[in-house]
């Protein structure tokens, strides 16, 4: 396969922008990879879903108030020593994700209990794909303008500035 040529412009703000996006990216895919591999699975189970209302500078003229906001849920897990703790939802949903009673996997570290995951797809996984989706396309654009040939426009200004390649 042929090395590409960077012959594009390289765009700080297509890397800004790709950069946003990789670094939470990094930070999300490490907790949950290090939740899914390193720590003690459980069993616990929803004992709270409670309301969370919006920012009223927020809600819609059309759309009454109590539809916007969210729910945040609780669930309680014991860990190897016996002991009771609790973890709530990174991901806030409306509806409500769960019902009360709901059984829910929880990844905890032995080490400190209270650094704990519910392990449902939407609360491992979910952060990672959306923050890597778009970390995906500004990559490719960021890319695509550094190796795409330059435009009739580039090629006009490095003419007029004596830039040569």
């Amino acid at each position: 396969m042929a090395t590409p040529m960077f012959q594009g412009t390289f765009s700080w703000i297509l890397f800004i922008v790709f950069l946003v996006f990789f670094l939470p990216w990094c930070w999300f895919t490490g907790k949950s990879l290090k939740a899914a591999l390193t720590y003690e699975a459980t069993i616990g189970t929803i004992q709270d879903a409670a309301y969370v209302p919006p920012d009223s500078s927020l809600a819609s003229r059309d759309r009454p108030l109590s539809s916007v906001g969210v729910y945040t849920h609780q669930a309680i897990f014991s860990s190897k020593d016996g002991r009771t703790h609790q973890v709530f939802t990174r991901v806030r949903s409306n509806p409500p994700a769960f019902e009360i009673g709901d059984q829910v996997k929880v990844y905890y570290d032995a080490g400190d209990p209270d650094k704990a995951i519910i392990g449902t797809f939407t609360e491992m996984w979910f952060p990672t794909l959306t923050l890597g989706f778009f970390t995906f396309i500004f990559f490719i654009l960021w890319y695509g303008a550094l190796v795409s040939p330059p435009t009739p426009l580039h090629e006009q200004l490095r003419q007029d500035q004596g830039i040569s390649r």
